[in-house]
Parts: structure tokens; sequence; C-alpha cells
């Protein structure tokens, strides 16, 4: 609110004037400043401070913001600039170290005037952690412990350690709890116990956790690892313990198990039953040998471990033993196959060894067990496997046995293709195709055939068990023969699956294709050389005359390049016309497929061999009062012009140098005739190269259209220019330097050297008709593409 004051002024005690001041007024206070998250007088871990409060009020003015400050003084005097904007209702301090804060704000309005200063606090931050406890203090190294840690000023996100091992699972409960994991496998000994809070001040309770020691059992094994003896003999057994703990320990030695019918002391003696070592001996009046099971215990007073040993005990006068692979089986390929030879005999125990002697070419088969009495194997490969078994008993006296398994896969019956024929053909069938996985064996062949007359196999076949019976078609319709194979090895899978052809019997004979004889056509028109195939000859002679006859042309072989398309109808006339495409030779093939109307049909075929033409081009070399440059290209392949040297040569006497221009370099190579090997660059159709001629000369290039019709044109990092000659294919269409670029396209300029001249004539493609000069066929020209481009002729 604005206060106003009056001057009077007095002469005399006369009123001679009056002065008028207006006074501005002080914006209100923000009112209800408090935190939103700590507790003035309370102490926090929490290093961040919020505030919020309500707006103020400017009394004569605008509210222009809040000026505020945090520091330790409770009668803070603020003069300070403005640091938040009149909207602002909050505002988080930044962290804070540990001690007391105050927060001090007051209101400014946009006249400068400020409120009274609104102080609140104290805020007292302590984030060091105190650790006073740990419950449980003791814990075995055998095993992890949960424990909860008590102290004060714990912070969310506090780590715990045992020592300098981190605890695991550290869980923030309130600041003055955790719980965690202590880990397994401490040494033995007192840790102390240390908390650390996210900003890393930490506390630390001195020997605050004792780790104890764990029992773990003692582990043993006895050697030797296998044992064998023959009567009268014995054979010693010694045990190796092991204890985590280093404890003292025990032996106890005891016969675990024993053959059937054998008895202590008459059979067998065990001495001593305790210590490390102990001797098992088996007395020459034992009448059971068979294998013995030893068994040692070893103890360190509270817990033990065990070990077992066999001993194989053979008689005195030792029996050689016998194998027994089973009986040959007969199997179906892919199936699981089962051997045995639990029926080979010994005197004493017998271990078994199983190998493959011979299998079929592909196969990759192994037993489940080798050393089992009954192991198993899949064939997948059908054929013969043998197998060889061989036991051996506790002496090393061997036996062997063989069995063979025979994996028998179903053959295929394959009955031919159909057939179409006319009433009393001769009709031959086909089941040469008929196939059987396994080579070894010779198929049989049994056909049947039905009639369509009678709806039955009444008809009759010569040969049914042949792989190609014949019979004779007397009736119109359907006949249906089905082929099943057998390879005689007489399990369930001997047979095949049954395979049937048709055989389509009419009165209407089949229509006779007839494409006309092959051409050969020379690629001398710039337009292409039209080519006729006739199929006009080809014959139907149904028996009432009536049946119409159709047509259908198709390529089914073509020259590469070519753009005619395979496997489509191009007609559906008797004569077809087309054209062959331009530069393009090879053999295009032409299908003629006749049908009548009983949609009976004949194919046959026709080729068309297009042959290069051999074209000329002749070159006026001209001499000039300097460097008598000519620039020509080579735009055909010419039979013995392959190199700089041959172009040369072709040229003749007068020729002195040939050069090309290297676009990726972007710089001239040059050969001199007199050096026959330096430089001499390989040439390549359809670019330009520069001839020095001493006399004016006339050189005729003769050669074929090139088989390859692209051009690489580059880009570098300098000029771009690539040379090029003007090829036949393009001399009727492109005719100026405008028409050339356009045709190769991302050009912008296009040059050629003047012989005459000794200079470059350039035309820029932006200038349409600037220096548009004539090209022509075989001459060289300079082109600049803005981007790579390859130039198909």
């Amino acid at each position: 609110m604005e206060r106003i004051l009056r001057l009077l002024v007095l002469s005399c005690f006369l009123v001679v004037g009056t002065v008028t001041f207006a006074l501005a007024a002080a914006p209100s206070a923000p009112t209800g400043v408090g935190s939103t998250t700590h507790t003035a007088g309370v102490t926090s871990t929490k290093n961040k401070i919020s505030i919020s409060w309500t707006t103020a009020v400017a009394v004569d003015d605008i509210l222009s913001g809040y000026a505020t400050v945090w520091d330790h003084s409770a009668t803070t005097d603020l003069v300070i600039t403005k640091t938040l904007s009149a909207a602002a209702t909050s505002t988080t301090s930044p962290s804070l170290s540990d001690g007391t804060w105050y927060f001090h704000i007051k209101a400014v309005d946009a006249g400068g005037e400020y409120s009274t200063v609104v102080t609140v606090g104290p805020y007292t931050i302590d984030t060091v952690p105190a650790v006073s406890a740990i419950s449980p203090a003791t814990g075995s190294n055998g095993t992890t412990q949960s424990v909860t840690i008590s102290g004060t000023d714990f912070m969310d996100g506090a780590t715990a350690a045992v020592g300098t091992t981190d605890m695991a699972n550290v869980t923030f409960s309130s600041a003055t709890s955790l719980t965690a994991t202590v880990p397994a496998g401490l040494v033995a000994g007192t840790y102390d116990v240390k908390v650390t809070n996210p900003n890393l001040s930490y506390g630390v309770l001195s020997n605050g956790y004792q780790v104890t020691s764990s029992n773990t059992a003692p582990t043993v094994t006895i050697s030797p690892s296998a044992a064998s003896i023959t009567l009268p003999n014995s054979s010693t057994l010694t045990a190796t313990g092991t204890d985590a703990e280093d404890d003292s320990l025990s032996y106890t030695w005891t016969v675990l198990s024993v053959p059937t019918g054998a008895v202590v002391t008459d059979d067998y003696t065990l001495t001593p039953t305790s210590g490390t070592s102990t001797t098992f001996a088996a007395p020459s009046t034992c009448d059971v040998p068979g294998v013995y099971t030893i068994k040692v215990t070893v103890s360190d007073g509270s817990l033990s471990g065990s070990a077992t040993q066999e001993i194989v005990v053979n008689s005195s006068t030792n029996e050689i033993p016998v194998a027994n692979a089973g009986s040959d089986q007969q199997v179906v390929a892919g199936s699981p196959v089962s051997l045995d030879g639990s029926s080979s005999t010994d005197d004493g125990s017998i271990t078994y060894a199983w190998a493959f002697s011979s299998v079929p070419t592909g196969s990759t088969a192994e037993f489940d067990s080798a050393t089992s009495a009954t192991p198993s194997f899949t064939p997948v490969v059908a054929g013969n496997y043998s197998i060889a078994l061989t036991v051996t008993d506790g002496s090393a006296a061997t036996d062997s046995d063989t069995v063979v398994v025979w994996a028998n896969a179903q053959p295929v019956a394959d009955a031919g293709i159909d057939q179409s024929v006319q009433t009393d053909d001769v009709v031959t069938l086909d089941g040469t195709g008929s196939s059987d996985a396994n080579a070894a064996t010779t198929l049989t062949y049994t056909w049947t055939l039905i009639d369509p007359s009678s709806g039955d196999a009444t008809a009759s076949l010569t040969g049914a068990t042949t792989s190609a019976p014949s019979f004779t078609a007397s009736s119109v319709g359907d006949y249906v023969a089905t082929l099943t194979v057998n390879d005689q090895s007489g399990l369930a899978n001997a047979a095949s699956v049954a395979d049937t052809v048709t055989i389509s019997v009419s009165n209407n004979p089949v229509p006779v294709a007839k494409a006309g004889p092959d051409q050969n056509v020379t690629n001398t028109d710039a337009a292409g050389i039209v080519v006729i195939v006739d199929g006009s000859a080809s014959t139907n002679l149904p028996d009432d005359g009536s049946d119409p006859v159709s047509y259908s042309w198709q390529f089914t072989a073509k020259p590469t390049d070519s753009t005619y398309p395979l496997s489509s109808e191009v007609a559906a006339t008797a004569v077809y016309n087309f054209t062959t495409e331009v530069g393009i030779t090879g053999t295009y093939t032409l299908q003629l497929t006749v049908t009548d109307g009983a949609s009976q049909s004949s194919l046959d075929t026709v080729d068309i061999v297009v042959s290069p033409d051999t074209v000329s081009t002749t070159y006026s070399l001209i001499t000039t009062s300097t460097t008598n440059v000519n620039a020509i290209g080579l735009i055909y392949e010419s039979t013995g012009i392959t190199t700089a040297h041959e172009l040369g040569l072709a040229i003749g006497a007068n020729c002195d140098s040939v050069a090309k221009w290297d676009a990726a370099g972007q710089i001239y190579v040059s050969h001199a005739m007199a050096a026959a090997t330096f430089n001499n660059f390989d040439l390549e159709v359809g670019q330009a190269y520069f001839v020095s001629v001493t006399a004016d000369t006339s050189f005729t290039l003769t050669g074929s259209l090139p088989s390859s019709k692209t051009l690489s044109l580059i880009t570098t990092a300098l000029t771009n220019v690539n040379a090029v000659a003007l090829p036949t294919s393009k001399s009727s269409t492109v005719t100026t330097a405008h028409e050339l670029g356009t045709d190769i396209g991302n050009v912008d300029s296009v040059a050629k050297w003047d012989a005459a001249g000794q200079i470059y004539v350039s035309h820029a493609m932006a200038a349409a008709t600037f220096n548009d000069f004539t090209v022509s066929e075989g001459s060289g020209y300079f082109v600049s593409v803005t981007g790579a481009t390859s130039w198909v002729w």
C-alpha cells in the first residue's frame, strides 16, 4: 500500500505551497516455511534438506522472487540477490556437510523492496555411522551366517564387511539396524566389523566377530586300484586318508561281500583289521574263487569316510573263459539292437569288451557300453555289422566270439511314369527305378494290372515278376499297374510300399510336334535379325479327322544377357517370328508343344545359333607441327590386338607411341614402340587410347561385337576424368557430345582431343548447346563423372 505524505510551505503563516511524497511498502514475508525431509533439532543422516513455504504477497508492486541462503547462523542478515523466482514454493539444498544448518528466506518485489527474513532450523546432519554390536557375534567357517548389525547413523545403501571380506545381502532396516550374511570359508579368528555409508564415511567395531573352525569328514582311497590273485596267494592293500582339519585318523578293514558259499577263515583271511595296510590271503584249500569286496573306513573321532576294493580270486588251475556273443540277428535299420554276451563262461569273474569288426560304409554306430555283458547300438545305415566279443578272466586269459547283425532297410518301389497310348499298342512298364538301401540284396518284382473294361486284375502281363513286364492295351480307358518289390530278407519290412502307374488308352493318336530345322544366323543388322520358326509341319491323325491342334512356343535356353523370358509362352501359333538382340550372340532354344482336342501333347525343339558379325572401322591419323597425337577407341573385339604394343604394330611403322588415360591415378601411361615391353598395358574394349604417328596414316580395325558391353567409370579425389570410345552399337543413336553424356549418365562434361589443332574441346552438360560437337564411331573422348557409373552399351 502506498503511503502519502504532504509538506505545507508557509510564509508569514500563510500556506504558499504543498509538496506530496509517496513511500513504497515492502512485500510480506513467506509463511509456513519448514522442511519436508528433516525435523528441526533432530539429527539426520540425509545430507540434502527440502524446504517449502506459502507464497509471499507484494503490497504495492509485483512480487519478483526470493532471496535464500544456507548457513550455520540463526541470525543471518540476508543481504543477497534474488535466487528463486516468484513462482517458487519449495527448494532443496545441495549436499551439505555434517553439522548444524539454518535456512533463511525473504521475499523481493519488482521495486527492490525486501520482506523481513524468515529463518528455520536448526537441522543437524551426521552421516558418520557408529557400529555398536553384531548378533550373533560368532559363526563357523563351514557355513554362511545371517547377522544383525546395530549402531547409529546408518544410511540406505550402506555396505558391511568382516575384516577385509565383504558381507553379502546387506539390507537397510533403519538408521540403527542392518542385516547381512557372513560368507563361509573365512579363516578361524577374530575380525573387525565395518559399516560404510554411500558417502564413504564409515564406522568400525573392533574385534566384533569371531570365526570358528568346522569339522569335515575325512576321505580315503585304496591302492592298488585293482587286484587279482591266483590260489594260493595274497594281496596287500594300502589306505590313504585325508582330513581338512589334519585330525588324527584311525582305519578299520572289513570284508564287505564274498562269493556265494565262501566262509571266513576257510576261504580267506584279512590281517590286520586296523591300520593303514592289510593283507587279504586265500589258502590253497579255498574252494570258492570269485570276487571278494574289501572295505576300509577312516575316522577322525567324530566323522568318517570309506572306500571299497574288489579282489578277484582265481582257482589254482585257471580255466580259459569261453566267449559267447549270442545268435546272429536280422533287424530293421534304424531300430535299437541289444546284444547278449552273458552266456560266456569262466571259473571266476570275467570282463567284456565289444568291438565292431566291420560296418557298412558311412556307419557311425557306437555301443552304449562296450564293457557291458549286454550292450546295445542303433544300426542307422543298412547292411552287415560284424561284432567281436572278447572276454578276459582275472588271470588275463581271453577268448573271442563274433556275432553278425543284418540291418535291413525297406525297399522302395517305383512303377515308372504314367503313359498315354493307343489301342492295341504294346505297353512296357518300367520298375527299374525301384531301389533298396541294402546293396547286397537282389530285388524281386510283383506286378498286378487292372483292365478298364472289367475293373479287376484280369489283364495279362508278360513277365509279371520282372522289372519291365509288358501287355497289349486292347481296351480304351485307364489301366492301373501296381508294383511291389521285395528284398528277400525275410523280415517284416522286406516288402516295399506298393506304387502305381496309370496307362491311358484311347483311339486318338498323339500328335507329332515338328519345330523345324535348326538355324544359323549372323548378327549383321544393328536392329537384330528376324528369325522365323515354323511348326506347321506338325501332324495329327485322329480317327475321324476332327481333333483340332493347338500350338505353344516357349524359350527353354537363351544366350547370356538375353532378355527373352524362359519357360513362358511367347506365341500360340504354328509360325513364330522373333528378333535376335543387338550385340548378343549364342544359342536360342525354342520348344514347340502341339496339343490335340484330347489333350494329348507332343514336344519338339529347334536351336537358333547367332554368330557374331565381323565389322571394320577405318581411322585417319594425322601429323601436326606439334605432338602428332590422335585419339582412337577400341570399339569391338579384334583378334590379335590385346595390348598397346599390338595396337601400335597394327597401325604400322609410323606409330611411335601408344598411351592410355589412367582414371584411377588421373595420369597418362605411355608405351613407346621402341621399347617393346616397357609399359605395354592391356587394352579394354570401349576405352579410348592416344597414338602418336610420324606420318599421316590410315588404319583399319576389324573384329566382332564384344561379349561384354559394360564399361566402369570411376570417381577420384582429383578430376574424375575417364576415357571412353563411341561403340558401334551406339553410333546410330548417339551423335553429339551432349547425347553421349546423357547416355552415360552422371556426367558433367564431355571433351575431345582435336588432333589437328592439338587442343582439347570441352562441352559442359549444364550448357546443352555450348561446344556440343559431333561424335563419331571409334573416336576417343574424355568424360567427367559425378559418381561411379557403369555404362552399358
